[in-house]
């Protein structure tokens, strides 16, 4: 349920994990929160932990701490540690808004209200998005339309907001294949943050912003990725799609 790889040859280093009920085991499919440190954050031990883990000079996985997170109805979702203290996460499925936990104190200190359509289909809301966090801010990249929105983290208040009135959202009620995603997956970097994009015809662009709104690049891919992150240091972007070969890592150099 975990695995590690080595770069740039993705070479299997480690895989272990187990679902059940002991201490170490995974109770929930474990997911690993987006960060911009150098630590990993792995929550799924329990509905309520996150463990934080540094890497030693093997690249093997060390405990560093367990950050303990509130008692939830639901499970929060795309969940980012920001300074080692503080947890941003959308409450999608039930609704969109956006929360910030204190982690030291286990506290909900900040809340974004997005605003819902009247359909209970929060799925295809024009305003469901995808978010990330760096040490101050929060971008918002919405899902349905070319909007993004940046929230000062300090006090959640939107400070910056770049809209692209020319892109009209079609969304089909209950239909992935009619509807038109925009902006998928967001990524933010010590340096800048990138946006998996729709591309007509297969594949997908990754958009490149800075943090104060400005375009810097927009790189086209010829495989649609699922899943990706950036080595902003190496300059590459590394993906997946295990619908393209068996292993189906992808790596670009920009």
């Amino acid at each position: 349920m975990l695995y590690q790889y080595s770069l740039p040859k993705f070479q299997c280093i480690y895989k272990g994990g187990r679902k059940g009920g002991a201490e170490d085991e995974f109770q929930i499919s474990p997911t690993l929160c987006k960060t911009v440190s150098d630590k990993v954050y792995i929550f799924g031990y329990t509905p309520f932990l996150i463990k934080s883990f540094t890497l030693d000079s093997n690249n093997h996985l060390s405990l560093e701490k367990k950050l303990e997170l509130p008692v939830y109805d639901e499970i929060p979702n795309h969940m980012n540690v920001v300074n080692d203290s503080l947890l941003i996460y959308s409450t999608v499925p039930n609704k969109l808004d956006i929360e910030k936990v204190n982690l030291n104190t286990r506290q909900i200190t900040g809340r974004i209200l997005i605003e819902q359509e009247n359909h209970k289909e929060n799925f295809f809301d024009k305003n469901r998005g995808h978010l990330a966090a760096n040490d101050s801010l929060i971008i918002y990249a919405y899902t349905y339309k070319k909007q993004i929105d940046f929230y000062r983290i300090n006090d959640m208040i939107l400070c910056k907001r770049l809209v692209d009135d020319t892109v009209i959202p079609h969304i089909v009620m209950g239909n992935f294949k009619e509807t038109i995603f925009h902006q998928r997956e967001l990524v933010a970097g010590k340096h800048y943050f990138y946006i998996r994009c729709f591309k007509k015809g297969g594949g997908c662009f990754i958009e490149v912003y800075d943090y104060s709104g400005h375009s810097i690049a927009r790189y086209e891919l010829d495989i649609l990725l699922y899943t990706f992150d950036v080595d902003e240091a190496n300059r590459t972007i590394y993906g997946y799609n295990g619908a393209v070969f068996e292993d189906g890592f992808l790596m670009y150099n920009y």
